[in-house]
């Protein structure tokens, strides 16, 4: 088990690098399984066993956590800021904000949080 934690850490820090380097290259599961040298599906047990959460669910929360402390800390607009962490659109990125329980105030470049819906 400690080997798994040790090749999901370096996933996570993977997964994150990326993220904060804003490459246009979409983090995949597929791509992280040929790399480590498992299948996805094996790759993807192992990964909710050591995290307690699906892959794409963490990949998901940390393109919003990026995406939450860059239209806190910039000027950026949501289009932006949304292309720079993965999204395919604005669209997707404020309907995630809306699932996590998070909208947007006029202007479209702040947000405050409503009642959470994963609490």
């Amino acid at each position: 088990m400690e080997q798994w934690n040790r090749i999901i850490q370096s996933m996570v820090e993977r997964i994150d690098g990326h993220i904060k380097s804003g490459s246009d290259d979409a983090v995949t599961l597929s791509a992280l399984a040929r790399e480590y040298g498992y299948s996805e599906f094996h790759l993807s047990r192992r990964f909710r066993e050591v995290t307690g959460m699906q892959f794409r669910d963490y990949l998901r929360g940390r393109r919003l956590a990026f995406s939450l402390k860059a239209l806190r800390d910039t000027r950026k607009g949501i289009l932006e800021i949304a292309m720079e962490h993965g999204f395919s659109s604005n669209e997707a990125f404020t309907k995630l904000l809306t699932d996590y329980g998070f909208r947007l105030k006029s202007g479209g470049k702040n947000f405050e949080a409503i009642q959470p819906k994963y609490v």
